[in-house]
């Protein structure tokens, strides 16, 4: 499969994904002092008797500020004909990816996505669709799906919840 194919399905599968679990950049890649790196063991596709399409059932097994070694999991559920459904776009990586037991990210050559391929991409992504790069980074994904969660209503104990966040920090990054 050619190499910008792959780009383009890794790419995408960790943006949307990055954004509908909230996730932290040391969650989705390998940053240099971070052990929370979710593998493809923590990925579950789970069918449903109401839908044709599998919910993904993402398990944290750690991450920041864990200090109680509990597990968090969070469920999302397909958007059938979305262009940018998070389900469909991962599953489509996962078909090129292969069942590697690894990091959940992979490049081409089999490594681990690094936090500054990760910045890099998704600067070229943003030059690409012409917006401005300062204005973005890693973490905007972080702080979009905040807002996105408050916007429609969810209360702040379940973004905390969605955010694995200890405190009420998240309430900074909601844009109203």
């Amino acid at each position: 499969m050619p190499r910008c194919l792959c780009s383009k399905f890794l790419f995408s599968a960790m943006f949307l994904f990055t954004f509908y679990t909230l996730a932290r950049v040391g969650e989705v890649t390998v940053p240099p002092l971070s052990y929370h790196t979710l593998q493809l063991s923590d990925i579950t596709f789970q069918s449903s008797q109401n839908s044709s399409s599998p919910r993904l059932v993402v398990t944290f097994r750690s991450f920041k500020h864990n200090n109680d070694a509990r597990v968090a999991s969070i469920s999302i559920v397909p958007q059938p004909g979305s262009m940018h459904c998070p389900v469909a776009t991962l599953q489509q990586y996962l078909m090129v990816r292969g069942n590697k037991a690894d990091c959940l990210f992979l490049l081409r050559n089999g490594l681990p996505v690094s936090c500054d391929h990760f910045s890099r991409a998704l600067r070229l992504c943003l030059l690409t669709a012409g917006l401005d790069t300062t204005s973005f980074t890693t973490h905007s994904f972080r702080i979009g799906a905040a807002t996105f969660a408050a916007l429609n209503g969810l209360s702040d104990p379940q973004i905390r919840a969605l955010g694995r966040s200890s405190s009420d920090a998240f309430k900074k990054y909601i844009l109203l």
